[in-house]
Formats: C-alpha cells, structure tokens, sequence
C-alpha cells in the first residue's frame, strides 16, 4: 500500500516537474520569439540603413571576390549587382590603386590595421570616381578572417571643392606677389602668428609654409617707427583700426617701406582673441614720390631762376627801351619839329607838309607805344613804391586800355615783400587782367591785397560770365595755359593758388603767400 502511494506521490511530483518544465519551455518560447522579431527589425533596420545610405558598401570574401555591394554601389559605378557578385575586388579599381590595394587587403586578412584611404573607381562608361574608403575585416566565430566589409564614399564634389579652394589659395598668393601685399594673423593665447608667403618675401625671410612661429618684430621695424606701431596696437584693442607707413630692415640690412593695416579679432566671449591686418611693400611708390620730389624742387628752383632771369632781362629791356629808342625817337621828333620851324611856310608845297606832320605823329605814337612797352616790361613804380602801387598803377592803365573799370584795395605791404615774390604776384594780376579783357565780358573788376597772419593774400575778382574750369581742363593744354602758368607762378614763390567759377556768376582768384 505504502508502495503504491509512494509511486503515485513520484508521479504527481513529475507532473508538477513536467509542468513547470513546459512552463518554462513556453517562457523560453516567446522569449525566442521576441528576440527573432528584434533582430529581424534590426536586420531590416540595418539593411535599410546599408540600402538607402549615399554611401557605397560592399563586402569581399577572404580570396578577394565580391559577395555583396548594395544599390548605391551599382548607383555610382553603373555595374549591377550580377555584374559584381563574384568579380575580384580589383574588378573596378584603377589600374594605378591596383597594387597599393592588394597590399592593403592582404594587410587586412592578416589581422593588421589598414587606416581610411583614397583611391578611384571605373565607372561602367570609363570615367573614374575618386572615392574615400574605410575597410575593416570581419571574423567567425572562431576569430579567423573571412572577408573584408567596405564603406567608400563618392568624394568627387569634395575634390572639386578642395580644387577650387587651392586655386583661389593659388590665385591670392599671385595677387599678393604682383600687388606686393601680404596678410598676417597673431593669436594673443598662444603668442603665435601666421603669415602669407608673401609676408616673408616682404620681410626677406625664410618661408614657414603656413606654420604658426613667434614673430619678433621689434627686430624687424626700424627703431624710430616701433612706438608709433606700439601705440597704433593699442588703439587697435579699443576697437580702432590703424593704418600707417613704417620702415622695416632685412636681414640683409637693406631697409624696405610698407604700409601695415591692422584690427582686433573679437571671440564669441567678446574678448580680444588676436590680431589680423595686412602688410604693403611700398618701397617702389617711397623712392619714385622721393624722386619726384627731388626733381619737383629742382623745377621750382628752375622756375625762380628763371622767372628772376626773366625779370632781370625785362629790366634790361626796359632800360635799352628808354636810354636807346626812346632817347632817339626824342631826338627825331625835336630835329623834326625844327625843320618844320626852319622852313618858310610860303616855300612848303602842301605834300612836305603832310610829309612833315605824318613823321612827327607817327613819331609820337611810336614813342608812346615804347614807354608803354616799357611800362609792361617793368613798372616804373615797382622798384620805388612797392606791389600795390604797381598793381593801382597798372589797373588804371587798363581800365583806361579795356574800358573795364578796376576797383583797387589795399595798403603798401611794410616790410616789402622779397623782390622774387612781388615780381610773380604782379605778373599773376597782369594775367589776371588779361584773361578778364579776352574772355570774361566783365563791366568790373576788384582787387584786394592784403596781409594777414604772415600771409599775403591777393584777390581777384569779376562780374563777367564766369566759366566751368573743368570743361577749361578738359578742351586742351592749350586752353588752360593761363591758369597753369598763373598756379605755376604762386608755387615758385611757395604760394597756393586757387580759382572759383561758375557760369553766369563771375570769377575770382585767390593768391597765398607766406611771407
């Protein structure tokens, strides 16, 4: 009896054991279920991801031959997948990446690293496809090598890019070379500056390709220059930009002169974080305006020269005039009036008369016609009297010549200007005059001299039709010689001239002349 419940107590115990055996194997059941279901979403996931992706992927077995490329695989090279599964991987590889490829391949089969690559693909319709890869090699699960698994991505559109960028590099540094300008950077952290090639030509030193180094540039600025850029820099951290010229020496001891901008580079913290500006050899641009310079001076030493020689040469003139011809012409006109008195008049046939008395008129006129030469040639009040009496002498000479009445303003400049300086002031009024009479159809004229500050200041003025003095500049040399030779003549003497018209509204001229 005790056998048979005992066997029946072992039977329930297994039923409860196989129940719970079968519990368990349900649970493991679903569990299986789920984790079928994960990884078949994540395998769709996955191939999903491997399909869609613009990039190509592929895989190759351990003897090299394509077991999978995905669409944009066949996308890119125009191959299909039938075309590809089972071809050697160097099937598409230009002939150039062939070796370096197998090299790299057999590298990754035996366990070792191969970093991401270049290299161009053949198209279908043999145009290449320079494409960026990534390979890494897969293993089962004993750890042995069984392929290989790529990702490449079509780096065309970057190489086109990364061309374009170097030809815009290679176009700047060309600028910088013909334009002589080069740009430089300084980073206040860590003390380093960048600069151009040009820079380095500039400065006559060796190139660092790019490379940050700490600049010394006190060494490189000419010492009288080196607190005027100091002070420009610190301006520069308040926000101001600076531009000035300064003088640099080379290494070879020759000195260079540049034009340097500079401005603070703020950071997103609103601090100054550096410095950037760029550097102009202006040397060429130094020595021509000093040459120019030069020869400007010798001109205006010329010019005086020549303006005394021409006054020293009128006065000679002007003295030959009156001791010669006018002295003679004198001496004519008093035999001839004797003659005519020595004559009876019954004894003159009317003919000698009118001989007799054309002689003595033409006579006069000539002599006229001297002391008037004379007079334009050199004032007779110049010498004696000053500037201003010349000016009023000469004005009332032509306003009874033109008909133009000439108002006359000023006092007798004490102490007298230097005689170099009056002679150019009264031939710039004779212009002056002579211009009003041809082209200005002005009823007056007034002139003022002054002195004021040290300065001699002349001006003249009309109310006659006025003019465009551009239009004047632009008809011809010709046409505006008068006014070249008038502002040439102030700058002789270290004078400024200037000139204001408008059609319609008159002109004026004004002459300063420190004294």
């Amino acid at each position: 009896m005790r056998n048979k419940d005992k066997t029946k107590q072992q039977l329930l115990d297994e039923i409860a054991l196989l129940h719970q055996t079968i519990t368990q194997l349900e649970r493991s059941e679903v569990e299986r279920s789920r984790a079928e279901a994960a990884l078949r979403e994540s395998e769709e996931k996955y191939r999903n991801l491997v399909e869609s992706t613009l990039d190509i992927i592929f895989i190759v077995n351990r003897n090299g031959t394509y077991t999978y490329v995905n669409p944009r695989f066949e996308q890119v090279t125009g191959y299909s997948v039938c075309d590809l599964i089972g071809k050697p991987f160097v099937y598409l590889v230009g002939p150039e990446y062939i070796e370096s490829t197998i090299h790299r391949f057999k590298k990754g089969i035996r366990g070792e690293d191969t970093p991401p690559y270049e290299a161009e693909l053949v198209h279908k319709n043999g145009e290449r496809i320079p494409v960026e890869f990534l390979v890494t090699t897969q293993y089962n699960s004993a750890g042995c090598p069984t392929g290989r698994f790529g990702i490449g991505r079509d780096i065309a559109e970057r190489r086109k890019a990364d061309d374009a960028l170097r030809q815009i590099a290679a176009d700047l540094a060309k600028a910088q070379d013909l334009a002589h300008i080069g740009n430089w950077r300084y980073d206040l952290d860590t003390k380093l500056s960048v600069w151009s090639e040009e820079m380095f030509r500039i400065f006559g030193l060796e190139s660092k390709k790019g490379e940050p180094f700490h600049a010394n540039q006190k060494k490189h600025i000419h010492p009288d220059d080196w607190q005027r850029l100091k002070a420009s820099v610190r301006a520069a951290l308040e926000g101001k930009p600076y531009g000035l010229e300064l003088t640099i020496l080379r290494p070879d001891g020759s000195m260079r002169y540049i034009f340097t901008t500079g401005e603070a580079e703020v950071g997103q913290n609103g601090k100054v974080k550096g410095f950037f500006g760029t550097i102009q050899d202006i040397t060429e641009r130094k020595l021509a305006e000093k040459t120019l310079k030069e020869q400007s001076e010798q001109l205006r030493v010329l010019s005086a020269r020549l303006s005394e020689a021409e006054e020293t040469e009128r006065r000679r003139i002007s003295r030959e005039l009156h001791d010669q011809v006018g002295q003679n012409l004198t001496v004519v006109g008093i035999n001839l009036n004797i003659v005519r008195s020595m004559l009876p008049e019954e004894s003159m046939r009317m003919v000698q008369t009118r001989l007799l008395e054309d002689s003595l008129t033409l006579v006069e006129q000539t002599t006229e016609y001297t002391r008037s030469l004379m007079a334009d040639l050199r004032p007779p009040d110049m010498d004696d009297y000053g500037l201003v009496a010349s000016i009023r002498w000469y004005s009332e000479r032509f306003s009874m010549r033109t008909g133009v009445e000439v108002i006359m303003e000023g006092e007798e400049i004490n102490p007298r200007p230097t005689a170099h300086i009056e002679n150019n002031v009264f031939r710039i009024v004779q212009e002056v005059l002579t211009n009003i009479s041809k082209h200005a159809s002005a009823r007056r004229a007034k002139i003022n001299v002054a002195v004021t500050e040290g300065k001699l200041k002349l001006i003249i003025a009309d109310d006659g039709v006025g003019f465009d003095p551009e239009k004047v500049q632009k008809a011809g040399e010709h046409h505006g010689w008068g006014l070249m030779t008038m502002a040439e003549r102030a700058e002789v003497i270290g004078g400024r001239f200037s000139l204001e018209s408008e059609t319609g509204r008159g002109t004026q001229v004004t002459v300063e002349v420190s004294l």
